[in-house]
C-alpha cells in the first residue's frame, strides 16, 4: 500500500505529465485451526486459530461428512470412524471481501467392541471367561475385568475366577485399544449352589434294618434330586432318598451319601454307623439228686462288643 507517482515524458505538442495514485490492499485473513483426535462416539472439538489485522467477518466450517457450521469454535459428533477433510473458510470485514481457507484431515478412531463368553456352572468350579472382543484398524492392548464379588480387577485377556458364594454375578469387561479407545460390556454368570449332604441314622443290632433319613439341603432355586447311598458293606448303590438297609454282619460301617442338585452340583458326606453284634447265649447246669441239693445254673453267654446287662 502507498502513494505512487506516475510520470509521462513527451515533446510538443505532448507535454510532460504527472499524477499520483494511492494504492491500498485489504488484509487477507490467515485461516488455521486445530482439532482433537477422538474415538467414535466422542465429540471432536475444533479450535479456530485464524488471524488478520482487521476483524474476520464470516467463518464457515465444512466437516467432511456433509454437515456445516458457522460457529467460531464448533464441536462435532461424527457418525462413523475414518479420516475427514475438514475445511475452514474465513472472510475479512473490510470494504473488500478477502477470503482464505485451509483443509486439515481429522481422524475419528474406530471404537473396540467388548465381548466375552462364560458358561454357568457350580460354585466350586472356576468360571472361565473367553474374551471375544475386537477392534478395526488397531489392536487391543488392555483388559479390565470386574467379577462383581469384592475381588480385585483382573487384567488378563481371558481369565478364570473362583466364586466363594452361589448366585448371579454381573461381570464387566473394559477393553482399550492402542489408540486409547474403550468399550464396556456387562454379562451375567450364574454360579449354582453346592448341596449340603447330610443324613440321620441310628445304630442297630445285627439283623435289624437301619433307617437312613436324608436331611440334605441346597440354596434355592436349586433342588436336590439325586441320592446315591454307599452302605460300606459292598452291596450295590441305592438311589432312594431315605432308604432302609439290612447288614449281614456287625461292625462299624462307613456310610457315604452322595447328593446332586438339578444343576449337576455334587457333594457328599460319610458318617460311621455301628451295627452291634448279637449275644451268644449259653449256660450250663450241674446234675443233682431229686430232693437233694438245688440245681445251679451257670451263665456262659458272651458278646463280642459291649456288655451283657439283662438275663
Amino acid at each position: 500500500s502507498g502513494n505512487y507517482i506516475l510520470k509521462t515524458v513527451g515533446s510538443f505538442p505532448q507535454c510532460n505529465g504527472i499524477d499520483t495514485i494511492h494504492v491500498t490492499f485489504a488484509p487477507t485473513p490467515i485461516t488455521d485451526f486445530t482439532s482433537s483426535t477422538v474415538c467414535l462416539g466422542e465429540v471432536t472439538s475444533f479450535t479456530n486459530m485464524s488471524s488478520q489485522t482487521s476483524p474476520i467477518r464470516t467463518t464457515s466450517w465444512s466437516f467432511g461428512d456433509g454437515t456445516m457450521s458457522n460457529m467460531i469454535n464448533p464441536t462435532h459428533l461424527y457418525g462413523s470412524a475414518g479420516v475427514f477433510n475438514v475445511k475452514l473458510e474465513s472472510t475479512s470485514s473490510d470494504l473488500l471481501t478477502c477470503g482464505h481457507d485451509t483443509i486439515i484431515s481429522v481422524i475419528v478412531r474406530e471404537k473396540p467392541i467388548a465381548d466375552f463368553t462364560v458358561s454357568d456352572d457350580c460354585m466350586n468350579v472356576p468360571a472361565h471367561f473367553v474374551n471375544s472382543s475386537s477392534v478395526v484398524g488397531g489392536v487391543l492392548t488392555n483388559y479390565k475385568w470386574g467379577f462383581n464379588d469384592l475381588s480385585s480387577l483382573d487384567y488378563n485377556e481371558s481369565p478364570s475366577h473362583l466364586y466363594n458364594n452361589d448366585g448371579i454375578y454381573q461381570v464387566s469387561l473394559i477393553v482399550i485399544s492402542n489408540f486409547g479407545c474403550t468399550d464396556t460390556v456387562t454379562k451375567p454368570t450364574v454360579r449354582h449352589a453346592i448341596p449340603i449332604a447330610n443324613f440321620i441314622a441310628n445304630s442297630e443290632c445285627l439283623y435289624d434294618s437301619v433307617s437312613f433319613q436324608n436331611t440334605s439341603s441346597v440354596n434355592l432355586p436349586s433342588t436336590v434330586d439325586t441320592w446315591k447311598w454307599i452302605f460300606g458293606d459292598g452291596t450295590p448303590l441305592l438311589l432312594t432318598e431315605s432308604p432302609k438297609h439290612l447288614y449281614a454282619n456287625d461292625g462299624v460301617k462307613e456310610v457315604t451319601l452322595i447328593v446332586m442338585s438339578n444343576y449337576g452340583c455334587v457333594n457328599d458326606t460319610t458318617i460311621p454307623i455301628a451295627i452291634f453284634p448279637l449275644p451268644m447265649v449259653s449256660f450250663i447246669a450241674d446234675t443233682v439228686c431229686e430232693n437233694g441239693n438245688a440245681t445251679t445254673f451257670f451263665n456262659s453267654s458272651t458278646i463280642p462288643l459291649g456288655t451283657l446287662t439283662s438275663y
